[in-house]
């Protein structure tokens, strides 16, 4: 594995994903869970924006990010094996 992960990071994302954040003693991860609960939670200008069609756009948008550009980039940045960085690149560019 070419990146340490800390236990403390690991307590918050079991998956080791990011965005990860803790509020307390409760750890979130996942894009969109980390958007919405930052909105629900906080006052001040919201993440997502405008009517209920312009959020789930919005929505869209960060699964989309979090599926296909996030995963296939750090396959390309974590993987030791140049195959399986080009076919990350692939996906990444046609999915």
């Amino acid at each position: 594995m070419p990146y340490k992960r800390e236990p403390e990071f690991i307590n918050v994302s079991p998956k080791a994903l990011i965005p990860a954040m803790r509020l307390g003693n409760e750890g979130f991860c996942e894009s969109l869970v980390v958007v919405e609960f930052i909105d629900e939670y906080f006052d001040g200008p919201q993440l997502l924006i405008g009517d209920a069609i312009k959020r789930a756009q919005q929505r869209q948008l960060v699964d989309h990010a979090s599926k296909q550009i996030f995963t296939n980039h750090f396959k390309i940045i974590s993987s030791q094996d140049p195959d399986t960085r080009a076919q990350a690149v692939e996906e990444g560019l046609f999915s």
